[in-house]
Order: C-alpha cells, then structure tokens, then sequence
C-alpha cells in the first residue's frame, strides 16, 4: 500500500503515524557530526544504540544515527542536487547588504523539527565559520522549544491588529489564486 488515501487525496492516519515516529526516533537517535570523516573512523560499538518499535521488534543502529542526518550538510549523499543548509545560509547572508552581514551571522536562530538533531548548531558554526573571514563571529541560538517556533511566531502575529489587512481568506485566493499573496503581503 502507498499510504495515500486515493478518495480524500491525502495520506493515511496510518502513513502520518509512521511518518511522527520517525520524527521521534530521528531526534532521539539521530545527531550531527561534527565531522563525518572522523566519525566514519569511530568502530561501530560507541555510536550503536538500541530500541524497541511499537510491534516490540528491538532493532539496534549505529552509523545510520549520523548519516541519515547528513544529507543536510550533503544532499548528493542522496541523489539530489542541492547545496546543503550551511551553503543554503551562506548564499542568502551573501546577497544582503554587506552592512548588516555581521549582524546575520551574529544573530542566526534555528527553528523547526530539524534544528531539535543533536550537534546542528555545532557543525552549521563549523562550516560557517570555515567560509567566512575571521574578523566574522557566527552565533546561533538554539532555544529549547524551537520545534514549535514558527508556529508560534505565526500565531503571534496574526494576533495583531496591524497584521489583519495581510489576512489572506479562502475566498479571496479562490477569486485571485497565488497572486493574492504579492498583493497583499509584499
């Protein structure tokens, strides 16, 4: 079965339970190297961590706690071609103003279920920091509920009496599609 349920076009609860849980494992398992090289050198007994799925299956990893997460940094590992989140990061710092660079770099905040791997913050300053001049700091905040950051940040601002003349209604994209968005927002 593909997990999508063909009459509603969308996906199973059974797919979306799948999908949470790996979220989960991928969190608790799952983190960043700092650098993959030396990782890969590490004999497989230090990093192998056991757990038990939901049917009771006991299943042990090792190597794949690193290299899953990996592709952020490195999207060839799977077949795509992308520059990875510290390269994502350093394309649109490098298209601001070079007046307020130093300030970006100082003031990077990680949001979203990604950001919550073990040894993000770690590695993306790493990287970062070997591209950039050394008179650049990079500093990056990783607050302990950032998984819901964009949610509430979004929350917040559609509390705002000046935020409501952006307000977008089903109707109003039904009538003006997309371009609604520009319309209103840009």
């Amino acid at each position: 079965s593909s997990g999508i349920n063909a009459e509603y076009g969308g996906e199973t609860d059974f797919v979306k339970i799948k999908k949470q849980m790996f979220a989960s494992h991928q969190e608790q398992y799952g983190y960043i190297a700092l650098d993959p090289q030396k990782e890969a050198e590490i004999p497989e007994i230090p990093i192998e961590r056991r757990f038990e799925l939901p049917d009771g299956q006991v299943i042990t990893i090792g190597r794949e706690r690193y290299e899953g997460p990996e592709v952020l940094f490195n999207p060839s590992l799977v077949g795509m071609e992308s520059d990875g989140l510290h390269m994502m990061l350093y394309d649109s710092v490098s298209r601001c103003d070079i007046d307020l660079r130093a300030s970006l770099y100082k003031n990077i905040v990680l949001s979203g279920g990604c950001s919550m791997l073990c040894g993000l913050a770690d590695r993306l300053r790493k990287e970062l920091t070997a591209m950039l001049p050394r008179t650049l700091a990079v500093d990056i905040t990783e607050w302990e509920q950032r998984d819901y950051m964009v949610w509430r940040g979004a929350s917040i601002l559609s509390d705002l009496h000046s935020f409501a003349s952006q307000w977008i209604s089903q109707q109003d994209y039904d009538e003006h599609g997309p371009r609604i968005v520009h319309r209103k927002c840009i």
